[in-house]
């Protein structure tokens, strides 16, 4: 405890002394010593704001990794100066989750994340996702910070995946959207502050009376001066746990960003999750379409007219019959 309150999975500053005394071999001094470059490092945090290491039964520390368990690259403070490309930092991040995730398929051939929790080089791709903390977005033109959100999106959510668990209820969904927090260049954003602040260019969120970002949130100018419908079909491609929907390419470039795109808006619309007719002749469409209507289209004339480009020839017809 730490004046009167429980703290979890800490410890004392005497304990630590003491630790490290036995464990070790070092004497009492060099044990403080010790305790005192951890403390500077930010490898270890006083639970309170204690600032400095102190070998004492009433102050309580912590390990980084265990301070801010609602922040997902948290597990250390990266004190580095970043001198990689924030697009080439995400598609290196990108192949060591796959990497893990190959590791980690099951019989059914889906990825088992309390497998891939359990992988040696999991441990490696926490403490390298920490670099996102030094990315500068400042140096990124509008299309290379729409691509690298994209990227960081799909990344962060399969990394939530392996470190926080699966949503399986709405409920569970909309906590984890509004609490989860990842850190990109020194600010903190959950989910929904992502997707709605930086990629579709700080809009109201479903069901959200304010924008993310107010007029003095610094977060405000790295949110995009346009809103691109087709962000949705690629944050909502293959997003489901399990899924085998796959692309021709792994990653989102500011390059080819219109081809990857459109070729994301074909691939999701020709999903039947996706749109599809019912038995009753109805037409039924994915929630993304019902939650972000005012991304497409205004009126069902307008937005059935955005769609028809991306939908297979015999979903259109039908649809056409119906309507």
């Amino acid at each position: 405890k730490y004046k009167g309150m429980v703290c979890k999975k800490s410890f004392s500053g005497m304990t630590a002394v003491k630790t490290f005394m036995q464990s070790m071999g070092v004497d009492f001094a060099e044990a403080l010593s010790l305790g005192s470059h951890l403390v500077a490092s930010s490898v270890i945090l006083h639970v309170g704001s204690l600032q400095r290491f102190r070998a004492s039964d009433t102050d309580v520390y912590r390990l980084q990794c265990h301070a801010t368990p609602d922040i997902l690259n948290s597990y250390r403070v990266w004190t580095e100066k970043s001198n990689t490309c924030a697009m080439d930092l995400v598609t290196r991040l990108d192949r060591m989750m796959r990497t893990i995730e190959l590791t980690a398929v099951d019989k059914r051939g889906k990825v088992d994340y309390t497998v891939a929790f359990l992988d040696a080089a999991y441990l490696h791709f926490e403490d390298d996702i920490c670099e996102f903390q030094k990315v500068d977005l400042t140096r990124l033109n509008e299309q290379e910070t729409l691509a690298f959100g994209i990227n960081v999106y799909k990344l962060m959510l399969r990394y939530a995946f392996i470190k926080v668990g699966i949503c399986v209820t709405e409920a569970e969904r909309l906590h984890f959207c509004g609490h989860v927090k990842f850190n990109i260049g020194g600010h903190l954003y959950t989910f929904d502050e992502w997707v709605d602040g930086v990629l579709r260019g700080n809009r109201r969120g479903p069901n959200i009376s304010r924008i993310p970002f107010s007029r003095l949130d610094k977060r405000r100018k790295f949110a995009n001066s346009k809103m691109d419908y087709r962000v949705h079909f690629a944050l909502n491609l293959g997003a489901e746990v399990g899924s085998t929907v796959s692309l021709p390419f792994s990653q989102y470039t500011a390059k080819g960003l219109d081809y990857e795109l459109e070729t994301a808006g074909r691939i999701f619309c020709a999903q039947e999750e996706s749109i599809a007719i019912n038995d009753n002749g109805t037409v039924r469409l994915s929630s993304v379409f019902s939650r972000y209507r005012s991304d497409f289209a205004k009126t069902d004339e307008a937005f059935f007219r955005i769609i028809s480009d991306y939908l297979p020839q015999t979903v259109m017809l039908s649809i056409g019959k119906v309507l």
